[in-house]
């Protein structure tokens, strides 16, 4: 018979830590302005941690011991209340993350990283993605930057992607734009699901070309006036970037005015090719060239884009700012009817054909022309005051939810519809909170999904609309 007593052990280790029994280690953790001493013990230090083994194993470890055996150490871009958390962790095998910031908590993971603590990063990177995704969807380019040149930590460096792509002014608007290294802006580029129009992805890196250039030399901000060398510079700092942008999907105004005044840094071949193709229809091209594509759920839809359909999502199911999702929602719209300018009442039709048996669809209509006021939604049979959510105006009958988009009135009384079936889905790799997250058994459970829809489809979009208590965003860290 065998047993084990961890806890035990790591109480008592624990003791040792904060007893300072027969230590000969000092470590001072943090800047000179804010630093704190840690005594420890080398034995425990190389036995938990590679990083320390392989530091106390150097050459040069002799010249760091003083008269007294005490190794000192200094670890000054490590704050001291997360060296605190890694050496407790080193000690104990505990780690507590309870009230701690997003902030603090990606340091940890940069220092277990440092330090080679590798079940302690995975384990840190986990709950960073899980349980503080407000902080990541503040700083995502921050973020990946920082870990750009690391070669762990893929699912954080994926999620930050994922994140920027799908709003790529996080990263073309940032403050420190022009200062982002040639690597992440080719990262980037390289992506097919960039959400940007390609005349726009081209400003923004002449924009941040021009910052490169003029960092040596003064530009004037008409290209026109600049000589032969500015062009030359120019295109030596983007010339890895140049050919990761889609050229043909420009439209042939925008090239004209937007790419024509720096068109000599192209290259000859691109620049005929180019021109071929604006200028004889149905000329191939040579050179290889697909338009972005979103990487999403797939919508059949007319009338909406992706960003709708996430904003729905996050409606349906009361997102707040922290846990929103960002990009793959868990509900797939299934088409079952689209209509275009067909006559509508919505007063009869919505309530009549819709009614409580289809209770997991959502009727989209677009261009609604009616003879109601502005702002107005149509609840139980009456029409009542109501203010559109983010470019929506929603109502309700029964379990139903209706969408209405871009109201524009006058005596026609047409409109053109989709109307789709709401099912519930399992997603992986969205930004949600710990508590939002439904194990994959439950959603096989039949009970399981109608219940799910009538609380999502009916209480929580009703309770938005027509009022009652929202949660609450926690408030924004005070970070970075």
């Amino acid at each position: 018979m065998s047993s084990t007593f961890y806890s035990e052990l790591s109480s008592n280790l624990g003791l040792l830590l904060n007893n300072d029994v027969e230590y000969n280690v000092v470590i001072r953790a943090g800047d000179d302005a804010d630093y704190k001493e840690f005594h420890a013990h080398s034995i425990i230090l190389r036995s938990r941690s590679p990083y320390f083994q392989n530091l106390f194993t150097s050459s040069q470890i002799k010249e760091i011991k003083d008269q007294n055996d005490i190794f000192t150490f200094k670890f000054p871009s490590i704050n001291k209340n997360v060296f605190q958390t890694i050496l407790n962790y080193i000690y104990t095998g505990n780690i507590d993350f309870t009230n701690k910031q997003g902030e603090e908590i990606f340091y940890t993971l940069f220092a277990s990283y440092k330090f080679s603590l590798d079940a302690l990063t995975k384990f840190t990177e986990n709950h960073l993605i899980e349980n503080h995704s407000e902080y990541l969807r503040k700083y995502p380019v921050e973020i990946l930057q920082s870990i750009l040149n690391t070669d762990t930590f893929n699912d954080l460096r994926v999620l930050c992607l994922d994140t920027i792509c799908y709003k790529p002014k996080l990263l073309f608007h940032a403050n420190n734009f022009a200062k982002l290294p040639a690597l992440l802006l080719e990262i980037i580029l390289k992506r097919d699901d960039l959400n940007l129009v390609e005349i726009e992805i081209w400003e923004n890196l002449i924009k941040w070309g021009v910052a490169q250039v003029s960092r040596q030399i003064i530009l004037s901000d008409n290209p026109n006036e600049w000589t032969k060398e500015n062009f030359i510079e120019l295109e030596r700092k983007i010339h890895n970037l140049i050919p990761l942008v889609r050229f043909y999907e420009i439209s042939s105004e925008d090239y004209f005015k937007k790419v024509g005044p720096y068109e000599v840094i192209l290259p000859k071949e691109l620049k005929h090719d180019i021109l071929q193709f604006h200028m004889v229809p149905g000329h191939p091209s040579k050179i290889k060239s697909s338009p972005r594509v979103l990487k999403s759920n797939k919508f059949d839809s007319e009338l909406l884009n992706q960003e709708h359909f996430i904003a729905l999502a996050n409606l349906i199911d009361n997102k707040n700012e922290e846990s929103a999702y960002i990009k793959n929602i868990p509900y797939n719209f299934k088409l079952v009817e689209r209509k275009n300018n067909s006559s509508f009442d919505p007063s009869r039709c919505v309530l009549k054909k819709f009614g409580p048996n289809n209770s997991n669809s959502f009727v989209i209509v677009y261009n609604i022309q009616v003879n109601y006021c502005v702002g107005k939604y149509i609840h139980r049979g009456k029409i009542e005051k109501c203010a559109p959510i983010k470019d929506f105006t929603f109502i309700t009958s029964g379990l139903n939810v209706h969408l209405y988009k871009n109201f524009k009135f006058n005596s026609r009384r047409t409109a053109s519809r989709e109307i789709f079936q709401v099912e519930k889905v399992i997603i992986t790799n969205t930004l949600e909170i710990k508590d939002d997250k439904v194990r994959d058994a439950d959603y096989k459970n039949e009970d399981y999904k109608d219940r799910i829809s009538k609380i999502s489809l009916v209480r929580r979009v009703t309770t938005e609309i027509f009022g009652g208590k929202k949660a609450k965003s926690p408030k924004d860290d005070d970070d970075w």
